[in-house]
């Protein structure tokens, strides 16, 4: 017999009539519906295979809150002597924060991330080191006999950040016509561009910055569920709006960026 917490026991009794004809026909067990508010909908929707939009709109559907995990943990002699041992994931539900909390207090201490690949942290070469973050992680991998997680992983673990190589972009007239006329976000929207792009860009060029009359944005379901599946930025972009928008929207809601 299945046991679940109290608060969502009301929520459970509709579960079934809810989660039947949602997300293309997937029903969400009884299993999973308990686990709604009580981590991330992204942790949610990684455990039981479905997408996080289809965890999110039946969360809000039966009317669960949003995990709300603490930020900031308090941060013992034991805590920190515990860093590596797990996974930043399996920490940060141990101890009630979230994993982006445990992974940023790990790098600060320069702890390794905790490894179950087939190359241990230790014995990595210094020839792969001395790439990570010079190469991208595709490349290491397929000059050294690995998987890009493999290199992905050890990169991380270390605080290095990715390589991103894009190619030349060709200014046309028309992208120069849209950099005065339209809102940044409201370029990206448009064009296939990064918002750094666009507006170092712009500021090379020197023109100034579009600020149409803003209007009061009514909040869907449907765009309440999409934040906190991407970024803010990239969410912005998916329903043309502008990043501090957004951000702020999800930032009073309590959802977590994904991992």
């Amino acid at each position: 017999m299945t046991h679940l917490p109290h608060k969502h026991l009301t929520s459970h009794k509709r579960a079934q009539q809810v989660t039947r004809g949602a997300g293309g026909g997937i029903p969400l067990t009884t299993d999973v519906v308990a686990l709604f508010g009580t981590m991330t909908d992204g942790e949610v929707a990684r455990r039981c295979h479905r997408t996080v939009n289809v965890v999110a709109g039946q969360r809000l559907r039966l009317g669960i809150p949003a995990y709300r995990p603490s930020r900031y943990p308090r941060w013992t002699a034991r805590r920190i002597a515990l860093l590596g041992s797990a996974s930043d994931e399996d920490l940060a539900a141990r101890w009630g924060c979230s994993k982006t909390s445990v992974r940023m207090k790990r790098i600060s201490h320069g702890v390794p991330a905790f490894w179950t690949g087939r190359l241990h942290h230790a014995a990595v070469s210094p020839a792969i080191l001395a790439r990570l973050g010079q190469w991208s992680d595709k490349r290491i991998a397929r000059e050294y006999g690995l998987s890009p997680s493999d290199i992905g992983a050890i990169r991380r673990g270390r605080g290095i950040p990715a390589v991103f190589r894009s190619p030349p972009i060709h200014w046309t007239p028309e992208l120069i016509h849209d950099l005065g006329h339209l809102t940044l976000w409201a370029f990206c929207a448009k064009h296939p561009l990064s918002y750094r792009t666009v507006l170092l860009k712009r500021q090379a060029l020197g023109l100034p910055g579009h600020r149409p009359r803003q209007e009061p944005v009514k909040w869907t379901k449907a765009m309440i569920a999409a934040l906190g599946t991407a970024s803010d930025e990239r969410v912005a972009k998916q329903l043309g709006l502008g990043y501090g928008t957004v951000r702020i929207k999800r930032r009073s809601l309590g959802i977590e960026l994904p991992a």
